[in-house]
């Protein structure tokens, strides 16, 4: 037993969980799993190998898995409200690589939101193996920075794609999918919906859903999720064979059983009525959050959100977001630069800042009122000092996950 390795693995982890119990963290691609969820994560069942899908596997002993994998997929078309659902994409990029895969062909033309605008690197950009093998174009946000489903529909009508694309990393207002689905209709193109980011104010009710129009929606089970780390694929029974055929042996090998036992109990527990009122509370601390920011000054990309994320504008201020991520994370507080959409993406010149994680914690309004100073004193008055005693207040009286 090579003790002194293990020891040092096991140190590294300890300090992770103290450097998450010290943090505030704000990025909005992250939350804190529950106890249960944590537990299947460490599960015996992590051991079995149980590639194929329920009933239908390339190895033997596979009957607990069956039943694990097929109750967890009954849990998500129940949340979600689809026709079928598949648990064992790894993450919610390889989601989205399979749901090409199930419907494309090398070559044909998909319209997705421009990665500088907040589409995401996997929605067939060049960056992205994705792109190499479709042919890609994008639409861009209107000068509010808004979404403006004309521009998209004068787009694809010009383009003529096999495939749109709706979703994205970093859009603080609520998508309509119906509106991409009229689209989608008219130039007889499919429609994924990518919704890794409201995936739980959608199943919430608090956002709209693309259950109805889309013949392919992809997510993580993360996020504002509050699940595993993972991907999630649902889908018209149309799709069912192509989906399966292209997760295995397409994209994919054997699926993480513990990952889908995870999954399974956070969908469980985005049904119960807590995760309701808490997606309420991720959606009432974004606009209070807001709220503040502007009475401080802060310019807001969109003026504001409605979900649970915020971006603030820095050009006004003339500071590199990057920057400022920096400074933030020297006081223990976590966030991401980016640029603001609409413009040439070349200059981090906006900080994503999410609520879904310090909400899972509870923080509330007096605890926003410390951030929304912490930001100020960071960024305008630039007195990191007094900022950081502000963070050690607000972490002293919030509870710890």
């Amino acid at each position: 037993m090579r003790s002194r390795e293990i020891s040092t693995i096991r140190n590294l982890l300890k300090k992770e969980d103290v450097r998450q119990r010290e943090t505030i963290c704000l990025i909005a691609s992250e939350n804190y799993i529950s106890q249960n969820v944590k537990e299947a994560l460490s599960s015996n069942i992590i051991n079995k190998y149980a590639e194929g899908i329920p009933y239908k596997r390339h190895y033997p002993g596979c009957m607990i898995a069956d039943k694990l994998e097929e109750y967890g997929e009954k849990l998500a078309k129940k949340l979600f409200k689809t026709d079928e659902a598949n648990l064992q994409p790894y993450s919610g990029s390889i989601a989205n690589l399979i749901a090409f895969k199930a419907i494309l062909k090398k070559g044909d033309i998909v319209l997705a939101m421009h990665p500088y605008d907040g589409g995401h690197s996997t929605h067939a950009t060049k960056y992205n193996i994705s792109g190499q093998i479709y042919k890609t174009f994008f639409y861009r946000v209107n000068r509010d920075g808004l979404i403006d489903y004309d521009i998209i529909r004068r787009s694809a009508k010009k383009t003529r794609p096999t495939l749109i694309i709706a979703g994205s990393s970093f859009y603080p207002q609520e998508i309509n999918y119906k509106s991409f689905y009229e689209i989608a209709k008219e130039v007889g193109a499919y429609f994924l919906a990518d919704i890794a980011h409201p995936a739980g104010l959608i199943a919430a009710n608090l956002h709209n859903s693309p259950a109805e129009y889309a013949d392919i929606i992809t997510s993580t089970t993360h996020k504002t999720l509050r699940g595993p780390r993972g991907g999630l694929i649902m889908f018209k029974s149309k799709f069912k064979r192509a989906v399966s055929e292209a997760l295995y042996p397409g994209v994919q090998g054997g699926p993480l059983l513990n990952v889908i036992a995870a999954k399974a109990i956070a969908f469980a527990e985005a049904l119960d009525e807590s995760f309701i009122k808490y997606q309420r509370m991720v959606v009432h601390n974004t606009m209070f959050l807001c709220q503040l920011l502007k009475e401080l000054g802060f310019k807001l990309y969109t003026g504001g959100s409605t979900n649970h994320l915020i971006i603030i504008d820095l050009k006004p201020v003339g500071i590199n977001a990057s920057q400022i991520e920096k400074e933030l994370e020297s006081i223990n507080i976590t966030s991401n630069a980016l640029p603001v959409p609409g413009r040439d993406g070349k200059t981090a010149d906006g900080l994503r800042i999410g609520t879904a994680a310090i909400t899972t914690l509870g923080y509330q309004e007096c605890d926003l009122q410390g951030i929304a100073e912490i930001l100020y004193y960071i960024i305008i008055k630039r007195e990191i000092d007094r900022a950081s005693k502000i963070q050690k207040s607000i972490i002293r009286r919030v509870k710890n996950y």
